[in-house]
């Protein structure tokens, strides 16, 4: 069934963020950028965040209060960004009712009530305004996308959890980032309104030209073999292997890109071997990753990991590096440009064959064929075809 018999193509898209705009590109970014190829146009709704803030999230805070001067903008591919004055209380009744009500005088600001009222909801978070917010909405079609099982994150209000629960039965379709949640969603719902839509890739902005580009200056100094990683740097690291490797490595110059919460990263960074050079900008990451003699995934293996689906594993594949990482359920489909280890001496070994192996282009063109499966465009048509049985 075409979009245009659908009627896909005049609607609006809602989406509903758990990040920033202007944060850390992931997943939230990507697909409504794809989205709006399909729709009339895409409303990126900033968050509300999913716990009260703290003293530890003043950047963010900052950050939102200069963002807040592009609400409206209008970007690339009929994409807005609508940014509502919001009490970043979540999980209080009040401040998510307050939330609620704010969100909804925005979006009727930005949009007529003929629109309005043919729009979709897409959700990637459970932030406790949407239990408020939807039934105010009883017209629109709406869906969950889930990417995390929240009810595994002991920090955040009951509330998240309880709305999570709540989206996975009100739903109207749910699509699930990873095997682990899609399973899980089948259980809990009819499995014929749960699709999977995997993470993915900008291919893009990661296929780098055949040319040597010239090694960025941040790591100019970093001695190979390089073993890399990039991305939010934070409790899901297993420092404790990170550090016996580097100890047994010492040779092996260990180099971590982005920023970092509750890491612990510190504990470590004293060590001659392993460095880290904070949040680079976007566009700077395909050449800072092409220097990586191995890429690597030092993740914990617990309940949380298993359940998520990177996205920098296809970021690196595209690149034409083979990953290292932990035996995760989603990484097995990969085939042999992601090998699998859990251990330090299963680590090792897997590292040391990588970087013996070396990147030639057989290889480069293998890991780029498998990264080409699972870029944004091709996933969300995938998407589309599910949801043109379902949407009206």
């Amino acid at each position: 069934m075409s979009l245009k018999v659908n009627g896909l193509s005049g609607r609006t898209l809602i989406y509903f963020s758990p990040v920033e705009w202007n944060g850390m590109q992931q997943r939230p970014h990507h697909l409504p950028r794809v989205m709006a190829h399909s729709f009339k146009s895409v409303i990126f709704v900033q968050p509300a965040g999913l716990r009260p803030i703290s003293f530890n999230d003043r950047r963010r805070v900052l950050a939102w209060i200069r963002f807040r001067k592009s609400d409206g903008l209008k970007h690339p591919d009929n994409l807005h960004v609508c940014t509502p004055v919001f009490i970043p209380l979540s999980g209080s009744r009040w401040a998510d009712k307050f939330n609620c009500l704010s969100t909804l005088k925005r979006l009727r600001s930005l949009l007529n009530n003929s629109v309005f009222k043919k729009s979709v909801l897409w959700t990637s978070t459970p932030a406790p305004l949407l239990r408020y917010l939807v039934p105010r909405l009883s017209n629109q079609y709406l869906i969950y996308d889930w990417i995390d099982d929240y009810s595994l994150f002991k920090d955040l209000p009951s509330a998240v959890m309880d709305t999570q629960k709540w989206l996975l039965q009100k739903a109207d379709f749910v699509f699930a980032s990873s095997m682990h949640l899609y399973e899980k969603a089948c259980v809990l719902r009819a499995a014929e309104t749960v699709g999977m839509l995997s993470n993915g890739v900008d291919l893009d902005h990661w296929c780098l030209d055949g040319n040597k580009n010239e090694v960025p200056e941040a790591i100019a100094n970093i001695q190979h073999p390089i073993i890399g990683y990039f991305g939010t740097i934070s409790h899901w690291l297993d420092t404790d292997l990170i550090e016996s490797m580097a100890r047994r490595r010492p040779e092996w110059h260990f180099l971590f890109i982005g920023p970092a919460y509750k890491s612990g990263l510190d504990r470590i960074l004293g060590l001659p071997n392993i460095h880290w050079i904070g949040e680079q900008p976007y566009e700077l990451l395909p050449c800072l990753a092409d220097c990586f003699d191995a890429a690597w995934l030092p993740f914990r293996l617990t309940p949380k990991t298993k359940a998520i689906n990177p996205v920098k594993i296809y970021e690196y594949l595209a690149l034409g590096k083979r990953v290292v990482a932990p035996s995760l359920p989603d990484l097995k489909r990969l085939g042999p440009y992601v090998i699998p280890a859990d251990g330090l001496s299963e680590t090792e070994s897997a590292i040391l064959r990588v970087i013996r192996s070396g990147s030639g282009p057989e290889d480069k063109a293998g890991c780029r064929a498998v990264a080409a499966e699972f870029s944004w465009d091709r996933l969300w048509d995938g998407a589309l075809q599910e949801l043109a049985a379902h949407i009206i």
